[in-house]
């Protein structure tokens, strides 16, 4: 794909928008599903395009075809929401209750969340140098080489849930 292109997700399709035009179509595996909207989108450092969707799957576009890389009936508590770039390569999902780190071969691990009473399970995920950052109505949690540091919120509610976290720069 062109450099920075916007990638459009839609129903049937993605859409690559480049120097003001469509530049690319390719068309969606799951589009005859019953439910297909995107969750969530986003690249691996080599440039791949991941996305999770509501039927139920983690796919990779890479070398022109798709690849499940996280599906229904895996082992992962399913229901694949929210991902972004892994800090080190590959992408983390939030599949219901866990993340789950996805390395570019195709490997998983995973992690156990704590909403800490908190009803609303679907996060906020923000990722830079070492540090992968969880946020919703729970408060905020730091993922680092194999650590959790969590800042609980006080009380935890649905006007507790953190929608936004940027990082100032050097």
């Amino acid at each position: 794909a062109p450099a920075r292109a916007i990638w459009i997700g839609f129903a049937t399709r993605i859409v690559v928008w480049a120097n003001g035009g469509i530049r690319k179509t390719i068309e969606r595996p799951d589009k005859d599903a019953d439910h297909n909207l995107i969750y969530d989108c986003t690249f691996d450092t080599a440039g791949s395009f991941w996305m999770s969707a509501s039927e139920g799957n983690v796919r990779r576009y890479r070398d022109g075809r798709w690849e499940t890389m996280l599906a229904s009936g895996d082992d992962a508590d399913f229901y694949p929401t929210t991902m972004v770039q892994a800090p080190r390569g590959g992408v983390v999902v939030q599949t219901g209750d866990r993340l789950v780190w996805i390395d570019d071969s195709g490997r998983r691990s995973s992690m156990q969340l704590d909403f800490g009473g908190s009803e609303l399970k679907v996060l906020m995920l923000y990722a830079t140098g070492d540090d992968l950052y969880a946020a919703g109505a729970f408060g905020l949690s730091r993922f680092r080489a194999g650590q959790v540091d969590t800042i609980r919120a006080d009380p935890v509610s649905p006007d507790s849930r953190i929608n936004g976290i940027v990082r100032t720069a050097e």
